[in-house]
């Protein structure tokens, strides 16, 4: 989900014999252009000094306002939230966009129909540069795995299913 496609994506490059399928849902690419604008931009390095500030009340009212976070209790979602992955330095983001074709394993590109529109030409972009790569847009926004988790989990068993086969 979200940025932890990321990491998947950069271990399927680094283990690709450990990797039978990958599920990427609003996965972003920091090396894809155009780059987020608009409702898409995440502004997390606000979202840091909030955190370092200890305005954790402040950065989750934020982040519960942003497009992202579209279509969910986000007062819910964020209520276990301490704000201390923001407090970790950031590493330098690996460029991913032109390794995909390297990645055989089958994958599956998962977004929700209203998701913000640059994440879903990413998705779309994911779904052609990955060799076996199938798109699917399931009902909801960027977090369509708990807007609604019937056709999204109905989504991923599918495809799960269809991989192990």
């Amino acid at each position: 989900m979200s940025q932890g496609g990321r990491v998947a994506l950069q271990f399927a490059l680094a283990h690709p014999h450990r990797v039978a399928g990958l599920i990427l849902q609003g996965t972003p690419l920091n090396d894809f252009l155009p780059g987020p604008r608009g409702e898409d931009h995440v502004p997390i390095a606000a979202y840091r000094e909030l955190a370092r500030a200890g305005r954790i009340a402040e950065m989750k009212r934020d982040w519960g306002s942003h497009a992202l976070m579209r279509g969910v209790d986000s007062v819910q979602l964020l209520a276990g939230y301490d704000g201390r992955d923001l407090l970790v330095p950031a590493g330098p983001a690996e460029p991913l966009a032109a390794s995909l074709d390297e990645i055989e394993a089958p994958a599956l590109v998962v977004t929700g129909s209203s998701e913000t529109p640059w994440l879903d030409l990413v998705g779309d972009a994911l779904a052609y540069g990955l060799p076996n790569a199938r798109r699917a847009r399931v009902p909801g926004g960027h977090l369509c795995n708990w807007s609604h988790p019937q056709p999204y989990n109905e989504t991923v068993v599918r495809f799960a299913a269809e991989a192990a086969a």
